[in-house]
């Protein structure tokens, strides 16, 4: 009897520690489900921000390319000559022609007036020459009186 009361005892002790184990197991189970339920919600609501923020910046993105279209359309202009209007401006282009002659002019009155500085002083030279020899012719007349 001692060994079947021991065999019993077991059996109780195991049948007990199986109950135990599925009420056990069945509240992880319903915990784990309840945890997957709340984790699939966290997700959803993440992909729907991540999505509201894919479609911002969808927008920014079709903002900027329109603004490079247009900032493009604005560099691929050309004039009459094939330059691009964007670089050099043809009203600018013309005033730096007007320069250039303008310059050139006052290159021409310099040269001008620098030939007839030199020729003053040259005739001032002479000038000089002519009065020193005077002065001399001068000073001989004197004293020759």
């Amino acid at each position: 009897m001692f060994g079947t009361e021991i065999v019993a005892n077991g059996a109780l002790v195991a049948t007990l520690v199986a109950l135990a184990l599925r009420e056990l197991f069945s509240w992880l189970k319903e915990k784990n489900l309840q945890n997957t339920d709340n984790k699939i919600y966290q997700i959803n609501d993440s992909l729907k921000s991540i999505s509201d923020r894919t479609e911002k910046i969808d927008v920014k993105i079709d903002m900027i390319n329109q603004m490079n279209r247009t900032m493009f359309d604005w560099h691929d202009k050309n004039d009459e000559d094939g330059v691009k209007i964007w670089y050099v401006r043809r009203s600018l282009e013309e005033a730096l022609h007007e320069n250039v002659k303008a310059i050139n002019i006052l290159a021409k009155n310099s040269e001008i007036q620098t030939k007839l500085l030199e020729d003053m002083v040259r005739q001032n030279k002479e000038m000089s020459k002519d009065q020193m020899i005077l002065s001399k012719l001068l000073e001989r007349l004197v004293d020759k009186q």
